[in-house]
């Protein structure tokens, strides 16, 4: 058996080779299907992301999601967000996903810069998440404020 980090590496590679019968082959009986929906988010291959929520009996069409679906649909924002696929962070933003996630993930690969918050920003404008990521803007700027 593969340590974690080997899997996870061997995972990262798959997508971004495009190799979907490797990536499907190595997957199942591992719980590593939520990596495989951030690096496939990250490098904007959204057709993947769907596959993999079918995989999981997770109808991205659907109204309402369980809590694990809700944390795969944040899991795809977070990749989105590090690999700067803002187009395609505000259907996921419809959908429910939380939008401070996108917002750790910046902070996570140093990409909150003015240029990236004013993309978020266009995402949720006029949603109720809108004043959420106000928030968590405020409280990493405050965060950062005291590092300096």
């Amino acid at each position: 058996m593969m340590p974690n980090q080997d899997i996870i590496s061997n995972i990262k590679t798959l997508i971004r080779k495009k190799d979907r019968d490797g990536l499907f082959a190595l997957l199942p009986g591992t719980m590593f299907y939520k990596e495989a929906i951030e690096e496939a988010a990250k490098e904007g291959d959204m057709a993947l992301v769907g596959e993999l929520f079918e995989r999981l009996g997770f109808n991205i069409n659907g109204s309402e999601f369980t809590f694990a679906q809700q944390a795969l649909l944040n899991q795809a924002l977070s990749g989105c967000a590090m690999g700067l696929h803002f187009e395609l962070i505000k259907p996921l933003v419809e959908k429910g996903a939380n939008i401070v996630f996108a917002v750790n993930a910046l902070i996570s690969v140093s990409g909150l810069t003015d240029e990236n918050i004013t993309q978020l920003q266009a995402c949720v404008k006029g949603t109720a998440q809108d004043s959420k990521l106000q928030e968590a803007l405020g409280v990493y700027q405050t965060i950062a404020s005291v590092s300096n």
